[in-house]
């Protein structure tokens, strides 16, 4: 299906040229309208047919919103009559690309009476979902809208609201419309799913995790009385979910680590910080909050870590081994800061270099297949595996699964076993010291 296109009338002009809205109707056949603005051609990107992202257009955001809106209602249009069977024509095209203008063409309408009109142009109540998700994640970043808890959203969810986003203007691109609010029913979530399952390649959980952020802002979009879930699509929408497999460290394993020689200064320091980690359970945007005002001393003299833990709303608390004490004595309980992504870059090399290369079968579903892969350990090591590490040592040690999740801040069991990663072997050890112990 043909798409409408943008164009100007001179692109070797050094005045304002008008920005004309095209759409093929045949091979010698197109109709051409003029959207009333201008812009000087170095300011236009060809191939993206819009202004460029340049101070100079103080106005830029707001025609290129009118553009892509005016590309949308032509593209829908165009739809409509395909499934009606009715034949398009250049009058009729342009006259109802008149109507949403909503004005009478005049010669005699200059720039800035066009500019002053566009927002009796565009309908200023939120006509879709990725706009109503555009204006939710910039009321997030501003403070403007908070979380359910009354607190304010925090930098990795604002991440994933944008990831949302992204994803849902490539799934807009791949079925060459703007979702409306009225598109939304149980139909589309299939596509959307398959989309992301198909198109996208993700792994099963990672699926999941865009249909879990996309329920919540359909629930949003409720709240703000824009969309009604006419067929039940909530009711019926299942988060895709497979436990997959993950790897921890052992206590060897750590100390091989630990006694690493020839890592570089910047390597050293990220060795560190996942080694405070792994021996603590905190998450990795807790590590650098562990400093001296977070050490306590029991009455019986145990010196232990209490971080507040955001998510959780109450405090997590770990013992202060030796291990991590030195560390932190190291860098006077003054830990550095290195963003997340380099850490997970990094770990994995220093893995490789403490030889933690046992093979182990990774199964996942990716691409809506069922996939078994063999690789070596420290290819799935992260800063995640940190807080599996740490419990699953504790459990191993025989420490009460209760207090390991004071320290790693879950509140129930259920999500708390899944950080347990004991393969078979191991969990037949376990259960022979049980016997002897009986």
């Amino acid at each position: 299906m043909a798409t409408p296109f943008f164009s100007l009338r001179n692109y070797n002009s050094i005045k304002p040229q008008p920005i004309y809205v095209g759409y093929c109707l045949g091979v010698n056949s197109q109709v051409w309208k003029s959207t009333g603005l201008k812009v000087i051609p170095k300011n236009w990107d060809k191939n993206k047919s819009r202004i460029k992202n340049v101070i100079e257009v103080h106005n830029r955001h707001q025609i290129n919103e009118f553009l892509n809106d005016l590309e949308s209602f032509i593209i829908r249009y165009a739809e409509q009559c395909k499934l009606t069977r009715k034949r398009i024509s250049k009058e009729d095209l342009t006259e109802r690309i008149n109507e949403y203008f909503n004005i009478k063409p005049s010669k005699n309408k200059s720039k800035i009476e066009i500019e002053k009109s566009i927002p009796s142009l565009r309908n200023h109540k939120i006509q879709y979902f990725s706009e109503f998700l555009d204006s939710y994640i910039k009321d997030c970043e501003s403070g403007l809208r908070l979380s359910n808890q009354g607190k304010i959203v925090s930098h990795g969810t604002i991440k994933n609201y944008k990831l949302s986003l992204s994803n849902l203007n490539d799934f807009q691109k791949h079925l060459g419309f703007k979702i409306r609010f009225e598109d939304i029913n149980q139909t589309l979530w299939k596509k959307y799913t398959k989309y992301l399952t198909v198109n996208k390649k993700y792994r099963l959980n990672t699926v999941g995790a865009f249909q879990k952020r996309m329920i919540t802002l359909l629930k949003e979009t409720i709240k703000a009385k824009l969309w009604h879930d006419s067929d039940g699509l909530l009711e019926i929408s299942k988060v895709f979910k497979e436990e997959v497999t993950d790897v921890y460290l052992n206590k060897k394993e750590l100390l091989r680590i630990q006694l690493l020689q020839g890592l570089n200064d910047r390597e050293k320091i990220i060795r560190d910080l996942f080694l405070i980690g792994c021996y603590s359970g905190f998450r990795v945007s807790d590590w650098i909050k562990i400093n001296d005002k977070a050490i306590r001393t029991t009455g019986q003299g145990n010196e232990y870590i209490e971080l507040i833990n955001p998510k959780a709303s109450k405090a997590s608390t770990s013992p202060l081994i030796p291990e991590a004490k030195a560390i932190l004595e190291k860098y006077s309980y003054n830990l550095p800061k290195i963003p997340d992504q380099e850490i997970n870059r990094s770990i994995k090399d220093i893995c490789r270099l403490a030889e933690i290369n046992e093979n182990v079968t990774i199964i996942s579903t990716i691409a809506g297949e069922r996939k078994s892969t063999v690789v070596e350990k420290w290819t799935q090591v992260s800063t995640h595996t940190a807080r599996r590490s740490f419990a699953t040592n504790m459990y191993r040690d025989g420490v009460d699964i209760r207090i390991i999740m004071k320290a790693t801040g879950h509140t129930t069991e259920k999500t708390f076993l899944v950080y347990l990663k004991l393969d078979n072997s191991e969990f037949m050890d376990m259960l022979a010291d049980n016997r002897k112990a009986v």
